[in-house]
Order: structure tokens, then sequence, then C-alpha cells
């Protein structure tokens, strides 16, 4: 049947086909069909056998880093059953009947000490929470970045034959900046609170002493729990016995080589797309009111804190 001037007009060869199978095959021969097409070259069996193949990783079969592209796995896949597949094909295999998708890699160290870390999180973590929370304090992460002036090359749209040229000065110099990212933890309500502290050149035990006591009045002198790294300016002598002398301070070290467990390391990759970015406010300040090789000394170090009804440190 076809629709012809708004109702519908019964046309003999297919009406026809139709109600022949209707009376054959019953209701059932006249459902629709799914698309018949070739078969694939794979059956059921060598997926499977492919799964675990793959779940060895790619150094296994002798790639030099344990990454699969279509061009790898199609070769293990004609080493392990003898078929053929092109990139089109292995793209299904992966995508469709693997159930995979393509991902970035996350980076991890190998001399990470994967029993060291679950010890901390399962002893140190509740021990923390447990000792904030009965002192009503804060627990803070910290962490410390280098910051360039030096623009990143960002994609572009230009003109065929055209290549875009983005003009900087090649003098530039090289900032550091800490991040502070603490939570309450018996008055959820007060809300996180960031804090950035920047300064020229990187940071060391007397320059950490300042970060401390901005934070110290950011937080007016509440009860702090500190986590950061065991960089050495961390736990140096001069810096324990500051530390020491402090009633409202309290320091716990991370792991070695668990970036992930510092959530201040999930602000650096966007903060620094925005500061180094070509287009950004900050960098064009910066680099248009700064001449080159020279610093003002009033603008060596800046800090800004954001928090709910608190106070910005002068």
């Amino acid at each position: 049947m076809r629709r012809a001037r708004g109702r519908w007009v019964c046309v003999p060869r297919v009406c026809g086909v139709g109600i022949g199978c209707g009376r054959e095959g019953g209701v059932s021969a006249l459902r629709p069909r799914a698309a018949t097409g070739r078969p694939p070259k794979l059956d059921d069996a060598q997926v499977e056998t492919m799964r675990a193949a793959l779940a060895r990783g790619a150094q296994a079969y002798g790639f030099e880093a344990d990454l699969w592209t279509l061009e790898r796995v199609g070769t293990v896949v004609e080493r392990v059953t003898g078929v053929v597949l092109s990139r089109a094909s292995v793209w299904r295999l992966l995508t469709g009947r693997l159930g995979w998708s393509l991902q970035r890699p996350e980076r991890r160290a190998v001399e990470r000490d994967e029993s060291e870390i679950a010890r901390w999180i399962a002893l140190r973590v509740a021990a923390n929470q447990k000792g904030a929370v009965n002192t009503r304090a804060w627990i803070v992460f910290l962490d410390e970045s280098g910051v360039s002036l030096l623009p990143q090359i960002r994609r572009t749209y230009a003109p065929r034959g055209r290549t875009p040229l983005l003009r900087h000065r090649l003098s530039w110099k090289r900032a550091s900046m800490a991040g502070v990212l603490g939570y309450h933890t018996t008055d959820p309500d007060r809300g996180a609170r960031l804090c950035f502290h920047l300064k020229l050149g990187s940071y060391d035990t007397t320059a950490f002493f300042e970060v401390l006591g901005l934070m110290k009045a950011f937080h007016r002198s509440e009860q702090v729990v500190l986590v950061w790294d065991g960089l050495s300016a961390h736990w140096s002598r001069a810096m324990r016995a500051w530390v020491a002398e402090q009633d409202w301070l309290t320091l716990e070290r991370l792991p070695a080589y668990g970036p992930e467990l510092n959530p201040v390391q999930l602000l650096w990759a966007s903060l620094k797309k925005g500061v180094n970015s070509p287009t950004s406010p900050a960098t064009t300040s910066l680099m248009s009111s700064t001449p080159p090789n020279k610093f003002s000394t009033a603008s060596t170090t800046t800090h800004k804190c954001h928090g709910p009804s608190s106070p910005t440190p002068a």
C-alpha cells in the first residue's frame, strides 16, 4: 500500500506478495526481518579467543608500548585466528562485538607501590578523617606546579596554504603555582575552599612558610589537617620545626607516586590550558606588562582564595 492524496491505495503487486506471505506463514511472516548481509569472518568462539588474547596486552605480542591500534589488533587477529581483517572490520570488532572504546591511558610510575597506597587509603585516610572530625578541622590538600608564560600551540582555522603564526616573546620567565583545596569535616554547608598562590621561580621551605601563613589567615586559625606529598621542602628540618610550634596545623604525607590521591592534581590540566592559552587574558596581561628579562618586585608573588563568606588575605 502507498499513500496518495491523503488516503492509502493498494498496489496490486506489493499487496499480493504480502497477502500471499500472510496466508502461508501467518502474522509472523509479515513482521519486519533483520537485514541480511555477509556473515562475519570471526565466529563467536573466535571473538572470545580474541578477547582473551587482547587482554594479555600489546607487549605480549612483541610491540614496544602496551597500546592497541587498529593495525596492531589486525596483526594479532591474523596471528591467533589466521583471519585477515580490514581496518574497518577491526574497528567493528573492537567497538561492536568486544565492546571496546577509544580511550586515553593514564600515566603510572613503575616505582609505584600499590600495596602501600592501598594501606594508606585503608588506614591513614580513616584515621585522618576521624581525627579531623574530633577537632572540627579542615582537611586541606596542597600541591604545586610550574606555570610557563610560553603559550601552547592549539589548532585553529585558517585559509588553505596560509599557516597561521603565533607571535610571542622568546625571553619568557617561569613561575610556580601552589593550589590549596579544603573541605570541612563536620560542616559541609560551608562548602569547599580553593586558594592559589603564584610566585616566580620554584618553591622552597621559606616560600612555603608564606603559603602556610596565608592559609592560616584564610581559615581564621581553625584546625587544619594538611595533606601533601614528599617534596623535600615539605619535610625539611626547618619546616618540621616550624610546624611543631603551630597548634592549628597537622601534616599528613601522601604515598609516593600516587598523584590521583591529591584532588589538586585534577585542577592543573584545565588551569594550565586557561593560563597558557594564547587567548587567555591572564597570559596577555602578564606578557604585555612585563619587560623582557625583568619582573617588578610587587608582582612576583600573588595569591587568590575563594570560599563562601570568607575573607581574602590582603
